[in-house]
């Protein structure tokens, strides 16, 4: 991200467990469960969630030119299957 920014190379592929280094706020994208499934996801971040992004990512001296599918709700433990929120209790 710092090479993106001081000019040394062009462009990058960010990590989504690393988007809060940009800007805190960018932080939300990894919430689990807050799609439903991916063409909920897609409805959001191909419309007023994309344009709230890249407002967030340029304040932080960025520009978004696309996003690609990391996966969601790509949560686990050691315990059990993670399938709802409550299995992450404690």
């Amino acid at each position: 991200m710092q090479q993106v920014r001081l000019g040394v190379i062009d462009m990058m592929l960010l990590n989504p467990a690393n988007i809060e280094a940009i800007a805190p706020k960018l932080g939300v994208i990894n919430i689990p469960y807050q799609f439903d499934d991916y063409a909920h996801a897609h409805r959001v971040l191909d419309t007023t969630g994309s344009e709230w992004l890249q407002a967030e990512f340029k304040k932080a001296g960025f520009q978004q030119i696309a996003y690609f599918e990391w996966g969601f709700r790509a949560l686990s433990n050691s315990v059990r299957p993670v399938n709802v929120p409550e299995d992450v209790k404690g």
